[in-house]
């Protein structure tokens, strides 16, 4: 019940699943490749200071998580990565919130999703778009359903705040915290390094 506000304010009754950035070629992504084809946000300078709104229950229960994967994106050198909280959702380009499978997410642990602003609702815009906030949501009962470890957790809030970057998935097999699934991955690898700093 506590979570359905946001729901109510983030609008995404036609949301699909129809994830453009699911890999399907071998070999890593890299430069140009590695990213959502004309997606990211608007201006994309936000990335210097991403406004970040997430709600105290989710604090309670990813906070760790979240505040190390700030840690890894902002420490990146050669990128001038860097989060600023804010108490207004309207206010934010980050958005994180974890909620309740209703059947919308496939089964997922995660997902970003895009959006733009009309008026006080956020509509889901395509991947491969500009964007004005991205929209983390984070499925504890998913996690809990696939046996996920603290660790896996920790790997899909990292991910998750990858597709913020506009990141895309990578294949799998790939060494990199952007192949989708139950994995160990818990700071951003060399691959994914070496691409945010081709865009950033």
């Amino acid at each position: 019940m506590k979570k359905s506000k946001y729901f109510t304010i983030i609008s995404f009754l036609s949301l699909t699943l129809a994830l453009s950035g699911v890999a399907s070629a071998a070999g890593e992504l890299k430069d140009a490749n590695a990213f959502y084809y004309n997606g990211g946000f608007k201006d994309i300078s936000v990335t210097e200071n991403m406004k970040y709104y997430i709600p105290s229950y989710t604090w309670d229960q990813f906070g760790d998580y979240i505040d190390d994967s700030f840690s890894d994106f902002s420490s990146i050198s050669g990128v001038n990565f860097g989060f600023e909280e804010v108490s207004w959702l309207e206010d934010a380009d980050l958005f994180i919130v974890d909620t309740d499978e209703d059947g919308t997410y496939d089964g997922l642990p995660g997902i970003m999703i895009p959006c733009n602003w009309s008026g006080s609702t956020c509509n889901k815009v395509s991947y491969n778009s500009r964007w004005e906030l991205a929209a983390v949501f984070l499925l504890p009962d998913n996690m809990e359903r696939e046996d996920f470890s603290s660790i896996n957790r920790h790997k899909t809030v990292l991910h998750e705040i990858g597709h913020a970057y506009a990141l895309e998935h990578q294949p799998k097999g790939v060494n990199s915290v952007m192949v989708p699934g139950k994995l160990t991955i818990t700071s951003p690898t060399s691959l994914d390094i070496s691409n945010l700093k081709w865009k950033y």
